[in-house]
């Protein structure tokens, strides 16, 4: 769409379609958007017939279509970006009830719409960014996504009583913080990197960036159970301890928690107890998403770090680096090298 942003909430561009208030570039998005998808054609549909139906009963009275979209739209939509709905301009005019009518189709689709859409979690994909990221699921669970991370929500096929997915199940690729809402009917799967975790409701980190040596399940709340994807090994956690699963041995094992930085893509921030390079490093490279080499410090005992850092950036923690350690941090994309003779 030339000088135009491309919508993201549907909802509202099938409102703006339907009210005969679209530009054409948004009437070629929607209908790229309904031909990409048998499942955008139904939720289509769905709406259409929604808005006909809503229509049609709509009481010729004056109403505030923008009013009556935020508060809509806001209820039944949470996670979508605020949404504006313009009003109707002069052209669509023509007929006195039209303009009126539509504010409260709109109300009225949007209800149905989403009573249509009950009963069926849609699958949800969210790729890898450059930023953190809070991704509510379709279940009420929250994700907070680390940088280069991805996830996938995937319904499992529903039960005959409810009409809901067996399992909730989601794959991760990368590490991230999970709040999984409670749902003992339902259990809550993810899979990431050759291990399974399940868990009923609980708060938990899970770490399966590539290029590690092992996967790391961290329990802030509840309990979790781990086992590997092949082969029967299962274990059982409890809040402070951790699962690691070492990948050249194929092992899966458990652990204290000693890691006081599990939740600081969740928290935004760092912190340091008298912590060694080799801690700062592994904690700055998850938090940031590189990778810190500190080969070229010939003595790094001195090389240690108090304090809590909240909201740093990477450069401000660098910077601090090179003036507390007097050494060299230089950075090359999402590779850091720190180097010089020792630390201050």
């Amino acid at each position: 769409m030339a000088n135009q942003e491309l919508h993201t909430d549907y909802p509202e561009l099938m409102a703006i379609y339907l009210s005969g208030n679209a530009t054409d570039a948004e009437v070629q998005q929607l209908e790229a958007w309904v031909v990409a998808d048998p499942e955008h054609r139904r939720q289509f549909i769905a709406f259409k017939r929604a808005w006909m139906l809503s229509g049609m009963a709509a009481e010729r009275e004056s109403v505030d279509l923008e009013a009556n979209w935020q508060q809509t739209s806001a209820q039944l939509f949470p996670d979508t970006r605020e949404a504006k709905v313009r009003s109707l301009p002069k052209r669509s005019r023509n007929l006195r009830w039209v303009g009126m009518a539509a504010a409260i189709s709109l109300v009225g689709a949007l209800a149905i719409w989403a009573l249509l859409q009950l009963g069926k979690e849609q699958e949800l994909y969210v790729s890898r960014t450059d930023t953190i990221q809070t991704v509510d699921l379709p279940d009420g669970s929250t994700v907070t996504l680390n940088r280069a991370s991805t996830i996938r929500y995937v319904p499992e096929p529903a039960q005959d009583d409810t009409g809901l997915p067996a399992r909730r199940a989601l794959v991760l690729e990368g590490d991230a913080f999970f709040d999984v809402e409670r749902d003992a009917q339902r259990p809550f799967v993810i899979r990431s990197a050759g291990i399974e975790i399940e868990v009923l409701g609980t708060s938990f980190y899970v770490d399966g960036r590539d290029g590690q040596a092992e996967v790391q399940v961290i329990v802030e709340s509840g309990s979790v159970a781990v086992r590997k994807v092949a082969g029967d090994s299962s274990l059982i956690l409890t809040p402070g301890q951790k699962a690691v699963y070492a990948l050249q041995n194929d092992s899966l094992y458990r652990q204290n928690n000693e890691d006081i930085n599990f939740q600081s893509i969740k928290t935004g921030t760092i912190s340091f107890d008298n912590s060694d390079i080799n801690q700062i490093a592994f904690a700055m490279s998850r938090h940031y998403g590189v990778t810190i080499d500190y080969n070229g410090i010939e003595n790094t005992a001195n090389c240690s770090l108090n304090g809590d850092y909240e909201d740093y950036t990477l450069e401000e923690i660098l910077e601090y680096l090179r003036e507390t350690w007097g050494i060299e941090a230089v950075r090359n994309g999402d590779r850091i090298s720190l180097s010089g003779s020792m630390c201050n």
